[in-house]
């Protein structure tokens, strides 16, 4: 497969989200190689999740430890300020996650796994592509992918809509394609989401996604690599359409309905 050249502009399943969620305008503007404008502020959990993928895999920001009054500096993805306290319980997490992978015989400590590897590759159409997984095992019999997910809570249904609202499904269709583009097709090839608790017991729980998720994902994902190739061969990064809306029923009162239906 041949490198892309230096001026290309990647496409990463994070901006992929945008694109389907918002516009191609938002996407521009929060792009590194475009807009560049400031993210807002990363909340405490987010901030938390990036601890723990730091203490698990040992790749990602230099973590520093500030007093608790001490004022939150601005973090970037070279550097990130936690409390000591939260430090612990990102301790505490990462422990946890290693101690669950390792029962299931996966050391993501270890050398056994390519971690947080810098992925680019093209897609359907010519785009060029960009996603880094947390870790991978390319082989034969087992060719893995594993990406870490910390939330508040693990039941059913709020991991069912936290993959839906962060774009998961978008994330693991990409990665599945990237690996495809550069390793080659493999039928065993598998890709598997490690959530874990954020609070006390720091639990974890495999999650993967049925072919219909998958299959819905790859359809956002394609979708956004068509919308990114038309706005970067025009350079046109349309905002939002004009809309006209009506007056839904549950704002309406019962005689503005009964004048609506006689108008009708």
């Amino acid at each position: 497969m041949h490198a892309a050249p230096i001026s290309t502009i990647f496409l990463s399943p994070s901006t992929a989200k945008i694109l389907t969620e918002k516009t191609p305008y938002h996407a521009w503007a929060y792009h590194y190689q475009l807009g560049n404008l400031s993210k807002p502020e990363q909340s405490d959990s987010a901030l938390f999740g990036t601890c723990v993928d730091k203490l698990v895999f040992g790749v990602g920001p230099i973590i520093s430890i500030r007093k608790p009054r001490e004022p939150k500096p601005d973090n970037d993805r070279f550097n990130i300020s936690v409390t000591d306290a939260m430090h612990r319980s990102a301790q505490d997490c990462a422990w946890s996650v290693l101690g669950f992978a390792k029962s299931h015989g996966i050391d993501l400590a270890g050398a056994q796994g390519q971690k947080q590897p810098r992925w680019r590759w093209q897609a359907d159409g010519g785009v060029w592509c960009s996603g880094r997984p947390d870790w991978y095992t390319p082989g034969p019999e087992q060719d893995l992918i594993i990406d870490l997910k910390t939330s508040f809570q693990l039941g059913d249904k709020v991991i069912e809509r936290t993959v839906q609202a962060y774009g998961y499904d978008i994330q693991a269709a990409s990665y599945l394609e990237a690996a495809d583009a550069i390793y080659g097709k493999n039928p065993k090839r598998n890709l598997r989401f490690l959530f874990v608790e954020s609070k006390e017991p720091y639990l974890c729980r495999w999650v993967t996604l049925d072919s219909r998720c998958l299959g819905n994902g790859m359809a956002k994902w394609r979708k956004a690599c068509a919308v990114w190739k038309d706005c970067l061969d025009s350079d046109a990064w349309p905002g939002y359409d004009d809309i006209s809306i009506s007056c839904p029923p549950w704002s309406m009162t019962k005689q503005e309905i009964d004048f609506d239906l006689e108008d009708k």
